[in-house]
């Protein structure tokens, strides 16, 4: 994991303008693949979407981080999207009980 936290701290303002620019990058892609492999080695949906939510919370980090300290959004407000992120993950984690 901590390779990832480090190629997502070297793309950060990569990550952040694709979002702005509403495009994927295939190289977070390649980069989930190498760190990440699947039984079947190739690139699939599961890193597809995975770089797309991780691009996209980098995104949601700096702008929440960014909106703060303009005084735009309170120190509440970002606490809560950071804390609805994990809740969300969990609440996937659940549905497969009742949609394996």
């Amino acid at each position: 994991m901590d390779n990832l936290e480090r190629y997502m701290k070297e793309q950060k303002q990569k990550l952040v303008d694709e979002v702005e620019a509403e495009l994927i990058s295939i190289t977070l892609v390649n980069e989930l693949v190498r760190l990440f492999p699947m039984s079947h080695g190739a690139i699939d949906k599961t890193h597809m979407i995975w770089a797309r939510c991780l691009r996209d919370l980098v995104w949601l980090g700096w702008l929440s981080e960014a909106k703060k300290r303009r005084g735009a959004y309170s120190a509440a407000i970002c606490d809560s999207l950071e804390q609805s992120l994990g809740k969300a993950f969990d609440i996937g984690k659940q549905y497969a009980t009742e949609r394996p």
